[in-house]
């Protein structure tokens, strides 16, 4: 599995270094749980290799502080494995979708740890939903913890196993401290340079906005969002209106059976699409309801 991996960081790193690379691995794979933290010392002893604890953990010292390695060169093995896989869908005559996602990392005991800011807590979100024998007071203000924001960028295809094209880690603070929308916007530029209308991007709720639509209409790459039916749009007489009343007395054109999970059982769906404008964007929108 790691095999592809290996030959890039050989390019780079000596073969001991790319040897404790591999330990490292399986120490993690053998070893790390959810209710177990290991530390540099901790990981150390439990590499599978020659040597005593002390040694092994030099050893993963030595590897974590080269500077002739780092995320650019992580990031540009992903890049060259996603741009091959690319090129093989197409040529293969597979739709192509880059879908968008970001969350954040959460490391809640921590205080003085390096490159961390302050995030909302999506596991508290999910902890304080309404289940039943449970009652948690709706509201309030969001939880915060310490940790890191990040946002990535899955290619798939109709067959092939989804590969991760890009993977960004920032934060709101400190000297490294950056916006969310400044990230998204990098990364939509160097995938619109690259693959231009090769591939359809595919985003959820959060990134429904105007000025989102704007960076999309600027680099001309085709997407679907996930919109919020309170967003006002321009509907095919100018008039401004919300959502969901320019398709919310339209019957449908289109009707299926699909399966639906949570009653498990086949319903019969309607579609219903609208051409629609907005302020930031020049071109034509498709508003499609189900």
């Amino acid at each position: 599995y790691l095999e592809p991996l290996l030959i890039w960081l050989d390019a780079y790193l000596d073969k001991r270094l790319v040897r404790t690379f591999v330990y490292a691995i399986a120490a993690i794979l053998q070893f790390r749980g959810n209710q177990q933290a290991l530390q540099l010392s901790e990981l150390g002893a439990y590499m599978p290799c020659s040597g005593r604890e002390p040694a092994k953990t030099k050893k993963l010292q030595r590897l974590l502080m080269s500077h002739r390695w780092g995320k650019e060169v992580l990031n540009g093995f992903l890049w060259a494995k996603a741009q091959k896989k690319l090129e093989v869908m197409k040529a293969n005559g597979e739709k192509l979708l880059c879908i968008w996602d970001g969350s954040v990392y959460e490391k809640p005991e921590s205080e003085k740890a390096e490159g961390t800011c302050g995030v909302v807590s999506s596991r508290a979100k999910r902890l304080r939903k309404q289940r039943k024998g449970i009652f948690n007071r709706l509201g309030g203000k969001p939880i915060t913890v310490m940790g890191m924001e990040w946002t990535g960028v899955l290619l798939v295809g109709k067959e092939k196993i989804p590969s991760l094209v890009k993977m960004v880690w920032w934060i709101r603070k400190g000297d490294q401290a950056t916006k969310q929308r400044d990230q998204e916007k990098s990364l939509l530029r160097t995938i619109s340079d690259a693959w231009r209308k090769s591939v359809i991007h595919m985003f959820d709720r959060g990134y429904a906005s105007g000025p989102w639509l704007g960076y999309l209409g600027a680099f001309q790459a085709l997407f679907v969002i996930r919109w919020k039916k309170g967003h006002h749009f321009l509907d095919e007489n100018g008039k401004e209106v919300a959502l969901s009343q320019i398709v919310g007395r339209t019957r449908s054109k289109w009707q299926k059976e699909l399966w639906n999970f949570q009653k498990r059982c086949l319903m019969k769906t309607g579609i219903v699409m609208k051409r629609v404008r907005h302020a930031q964007y020049a071109g034509d929108l498709w508003v499609v309801a189900v």
